[in-house]
């Protein structure tokens, strides 16, 4: 099915030469406000986990789904085992409908990503303290430190940016 907007579409070149044409899925790649969204997906290896509940947003972050942000220019962030990364596609995605300003949500990103902790290591009658990232490389653990854990911290952050409390 082929359709066109009536009136050139908001987004202009972002989607392409023809700015009065409908996005090939209008179904799955609808973004009315061109904004970031929080997405999960069925985890990887896992045919028995979950994807999207209507409720997943916040809570104990122990869901069996993988959580990811999009952005409307095409980029997205989720949480790892090897630390932050993108996926090549929306493929298998389904996004909450709360829609968050890109620039406040990128700004949260950066922030949450560069978060430092102390961890201690004990050695021979010594404590060694050293700062590492929250959520770098070696920190990820998937009942304590996770994909939800990172994305609910990045939502507080959007707030606090925000001035609300979400």
């Amino acid at each position: 099915m082929t359709g066109r907007f009536m009136t050139q579409d908001p987004i202009g070149l972002a989607g392409g030469e023809n700015f009065y044409r409908f996005a090939p899925n209008a179904q799955a790649w609808v973004d009315p406000l061109g904004l970031a969204r929080f997405c999960t997906r069925r985890l990887q290896g896992f045919p028995f986990s979950t994807d999207l509940d209507k409720n997943f947003r916040g809570g104990l972050d122990l869901g069996l789904f993988h959580e990811q942000i999009f952005f409307d220019d095409g980029t997205n962030i989720g949480y790892t085992t090897t630390g932050t990364f993108s996926e090549e596609s929306m493929k298998g995605y389904k996004c909450s409908s709360t829609h968050f300003d890109d620039n406040v949500m990128k700004k949260a990103v950066e922030n949450v990503k560069s978060r430092k902790i102390k961890k201690y290591k004990l050695s021979k009658e010594m404590v060694a303290e050293k700062e590492v990232f929250q959520f770098g490389n070696e920190q990820y653990n998937g009942a304590l430190n996770n994909c939800q854990d990172f994305a609910t911290e990045v939502e507080k952050e959007y707030y606090k940016l925000e001035g609300g409390n979400g």
